[in-house]
């Protein structure tokens, strides 16, 4: 047999009740008894200390009823005997200083008993009122508080009842003979049932005790456990009062985020670490909607105001001491320029980082929407560096890539903030003009044609730059860039028909001023 299928592991997993003798009241398990026994030691000791001192001076009151012992036939022993039950009770007090376990303590209790039950049954011999009343006061008190087993109080109680019949007929039959005797059956009985029921209340009430003890120690654990799980987990979190509320809980990963010390924290709110007070606003909102919230992304700024870009999941959650929002926290900022760095990528010439064909198309027609909304002209300049296969030639490719970017830099230090200048392919280039009609262009051209030519390279002595630029004007009317690309790739050629490094409008040839 396992120790699983044991009867005592089986009368452990019953309910309370089955663990409990039917009769006695006691536990069916000795270990169990025992432990009962053990734990409350401490506590019978002194209950049976105050039963040992109330017997002692009950039995010297005793001598206030002075007719009933000076009318005794034998008046020295009874004058003696309320002394020797103090003293036995009071020397039963001192032993109990040795009684370190619960069947010594029994044991003790029970020897006690009958030596006070033979002195009281000399005593009620002579057959008066008092006499009357310990014969039946004498019992119950063993039965309601003496300390012992059920087996032992049961013996105490019913040897003390027979004790004190037996002193009080010792000298001739009294008046209440049979009647005393019927009556004192029936109060042993109701005093055995008396004390079974208080055994099992008792132990009821300990196992109670113990079931409260043992969930209070598994909340502690539980709590504990959750708390080093929270203070742990690699996903910062964070517990506040509400949103914009005082921090009740952060975790180690969530004080690292932020980047200040953690009593600062606990000591304050989390608003002055949103970059935007409106992101606040709106997650409050959303919360005090729903109930949570799902991937919610917003700027945030750490304690040395390093702006970072984080993702919380949020929810709000009914506690006790009021509403708390609970948040994880999850830093895209890494994934965030990853995803900018890729946006890059796809939308920018590596080699002179402005925008690549499909971006600055992407910008063309934004750029024509906003000039219609607002009526105002948008031109389009296309521009060819001249004779750059040859120099790809003659100086080299690496030469011809620093030739484009140093275009690539003219274009954004010459330009204006808003004009939208984009790699079309190879060396050739396109500039969109808001708010410029076909003069105000021709100037911007001309001024970019000029600074060309005054472009040198170093490494590269005698080399010459130029470029050929095609003018157009974008249309209102037009849903594509395509017919203005068209008509300043037609000026562009006409450009270079006339001998390159100037600008035409169309096809309309506009000769460069001298320099």
């Amino acid at each position: 047999m396992t120790e699983s299928d044991s009867p005592r592991t089986a009368t452990q997993k019953a309910g309370p009740e089955a663990r409990l003798n039917r009769f006695s009241g006691e536990f069916v398990a000795r270990e169990e008894e025992a432990l009962f026994d053990t734990q409350r030691l401490a506590e019978t000791i002194r209950q049976t200390k105050a039963l040992l001192l109330a017997s002692a001076l009950m039995s010297l009151l005793l001598y206030v009823d002075d007719r009933r012992l000076f009318g005794a036939a034998d008046l020295s022993p009874m004058l003696a005997l309320p002394a020797a039950i103090a003293g036995v009770s009071l020397l039963f007090f001192v032993a109990l200083r040795f009684c370190t376990t619960p069947g010594r303590l029994g044991l003790l209790m029970t020897a006690w008993m009958l030596l006070n039950a033979l002195a009281a049954a000399v005593l009620v011999s002579v057959h008066d009122n008092v006499a009357l009343f310990l014969v039946i006061l004498l019992p119950v008190a063993y039965y309601l508080f003496v300390p012992a087993s059920f087996a032992q109080t049961v013996f105490g109680g019913v040897a003390a009842s027979a004790l004190m019949l037996f002193g009080y007929h010792y000298h001739g039959q009294s008046a209440h003979g049979t009647g005393l005797m019927f009556a004192v059956a029936m109060l042993n009985g109701v005093a055995i049932l008396a004390t079974s029921r208080s055994n099992r209340l008792r132990r009821l009430q300990w196992l109670a005790g113990r079931a409260r003890d043992e969930i209070m120690r598994e909340l502690a654990a539980s709590q504990e456990m959750l708390r080093t799980m929270f203070a742990a987990s690699p996903v910062p979190m964070v517990v506040t009062a509400g949103t914009g509320g005082p921090v009740l809980h952060i975790n180690d990963s969530a004080v690292a985020l932020i980047g200040a010390p953690r009593e600062e924290i606990d000591a304050g709110t989390m608003t002055r670490f949103y970059a935007d007070a409106v992101d606040q606003q709106r997650l409050k909102e959303m919360l005090d909607r729903d109930g949570m919230v799902d991937d919610f992304e917003l700027a945030v700024k750490r304690a040395d105001g390093t702006p970072r870009v984080v993702l919380l999941k949020a929810a709000t959650v009914d506690m006790p001491g009021g509403r708390v929002n609970i948040v994880g926290i999850i830093d895209i900022s890494d994934r965030k320029e990853a995803e900018l760095s890729l946006a890059r990528l796809a939308s920018t010439d590596p080699l002179t980082e402005l925008p690549n064909r499909l971006s600055f198309l992407a910008s063309a027609h934004a750029e024509m929407k906003r000039a219609t909304r607002s009526q105002r002209p948008l031109s389009l300049l296309m521009i060819d560096l001249d004779h750059f296969k040859g120099i790809n030639d003659t100086f080299g490719h690496r030469v011809g890539d620093e030739v484009l970017r140093a275009f690539a830099m003219l274009c954004r230090q010459r330009l204006r903030e808003h004009d939208v200048a984009g790699r079309l392919g190879g060396e050739e280039f396109g500039v969109l003009l808001p708010n410029a009609d076909l003069n105000a262009a021709l100037r911007i051209a001309e001024q970019l044609c000029d600074a060309v030519a005054n472009l040198r390279m170093e490494g590269a002595p005698g080399l010459s730059i130029s470029a050929s630029i095609g003018i157009a004007a974008v249309r209102p009317d037009e849903d594509s860039l395509d017919p203005a690309l068209v008509r300043a790739d037609t000026a562009l050629y006409a450009a270079k028909a006339a001998g390159r490094s100037c600008v035409r409008v169309n096809s309309m040839i506009t000769p460069r001023r001298a320099s």
